[in-house]
């Protein structure tokens, strides 16, 4: 069961000053330890959820290729992936991380670069994961600042859309969806109007 306590605090989700902005990437363990796209994409929608009915944006990121997380197969990180990228609307945003930083596309000498063991960046990574980043923030800040994105639905906020990431299930795992084991979340403070 997926319990909101164990992964933000009360201190953490009520702060003084108010986050903007979540960015959230998760689900690399969990495909790696033969969970379903739609497990998955289940729980992922639970932690957005979070930061959602606390008027923050959440950023989602798209799973990256994962060579030394063993064999993961393509399709199910698709799966997760194509229902992260629907899942865009309203103050849910996401970004195709696996397209911008693509570990099969790249050279061998590139691959060394950007991935320190297969499952970490190397510092050249993150800093590419970062840059990624930035981009897409900075683009939803400008259009919400010129009125361009609308707040979200009540349904967006509370994360219950399914984006048709079912897939076949194993038996045994369907109460292992609220377990999100992995979940990065950087968040931005309150941008002033004046300081941007």
């Amino acid at each position: 069961m997926f319990d909101q306590s164990t992964y933000f605090p009360d201190e953490e989700t009520h702060p003084a000053t108010p986050y903007t902005h979540a960015i959230l990437l998760g689900g690399t363990n969990d495909l790696a330890q033969g969970r379903s796209a739609h497990e998955i994409y289940k729980a992922l929608r639970a932690v957005w959820t979070i930061p959602l009915s606390h008027s923050t944006s959440v950023l989602a990121l798209t799973v990256p290729e994962c060579p030394g997380c063993g064999p993961i197969p393509p399709s199910r990180r698709d799966k997760l992936n194509a229902a992260i990228m629907k899942h865009d609307g309203g103050n849910s945003h996401a970004i195709d991380l696996a397209a911008r930083i693509p570990f099969e596309n790249m050279t061998e000498e590139e691959r060394r670069d950007i991935w320190d063991d297969g499952v970490h960046f190397t510092e050249k990574g993150y800093d590419l994961m970062g840059s990624v980043i930035a981009e897409r923030l900075s683009e939803i800040i400008s259009a919400e600042r010129e009125g361009g994105v609308e707040g979200a639905s009540a349904s967006q906020k509370a994360g219950f859309e399914d984006q048709g990431a079912k897939e076949n299930e194993s038996p045994g795992q369907e109460n292992q969806a609220e377990d999100v084991t992995e979940g990065r979340r950087l968040r931005s403070r309150k941008v002033s109007q004046a300081g941007a």
